[in-house]
């Protein structure tokens, strides 16, 4: 009896944790994005560096993790052979697009 109890309880649970992953707001699966780029090193994405001119400094495709900070700095890691390497940017316009 308290076996069917258990499984009862864990397929409940289930159907509720689906239910609430799957009938997040907007802002509620962000996060969650943000939460997986967080543990999984970054999202795929599409990165072009600019100078404030508009002249193109850099471009990189792959999977990038990125940090925004207040006062014109950007963060983000490059993923290398032997690692990672941080890139830090002060005043220039980044745009980062998600594959």
């Amino acid at each position: 009896m308290k076996k069917i109890v258990y499984i009862v309880a864990l397929v409940a649970f289930a159907f509720m944790a689906t239910a609430m992953i799957t009938s997040c707001t907007a802002s509620q699966q962000r996060g969650l994005k943000t939460i997986g780029s967080n543990w999984g090193g970054g999202l795929n994405r599409h990165i072009e560096v600019y100078t404030q001119q508009g002249q193109k400094l850099y471009e990189f495709d792959g999977n990038v993790d990125i940090q925004e900070s207040s006062g014109g700095k950007v963060m983000f890691d490059l993923p290398t052979a032997q690692g990672s390497k941080r890139v830090i940017l002060y005043n220039a316009l980044v745009v980062a697009l998600e594959k």
